[in-house]
């Protein structure tokens, strides 16, 4: 399928780094917050923290789908402590 969004130019590499805004609603809930790509390395380097509470059956569904993608596509979601105002204001 991701192969097929790209051939259709449904997603396309940028040509410089960037970071987006996303908005995401669900169950009368909002968040709010930036995407940007990151390097798995962060991950496994543990500069990205790991969830603590993760289910064995969530973490096999995603391995899975991210095997037969072969790329993730979902957001992960973090938190961050620094500039909190100044990013915000750009959201809001």
């Amino acid at each position: 399928m991701l192969d097929l969004f790209k051939e259709r130019g449904l997603l396309v590499e940028d040509d410089t780094s960037r970071m987006y805004i996303s908005q995401q609603s669900w169950n009368g809930h909002t968040q709010a917050g930036i995407m940007c790509a990151t390097s798995i390395v962060d991950y496994e380097e543990n500069r990205i923290k790991k969830h603590e509470f993760t289910l064995p059956k969530k973490e096999l569904d995603r391995t899975k789908l991210t095997s037969i993608q072969n790329a993730s596509i979902e957001p992960v979601f973090l938190t961050f402590r620094e500039k909190q105002d100044e990013i915000c204001a750009k959201i809001n």
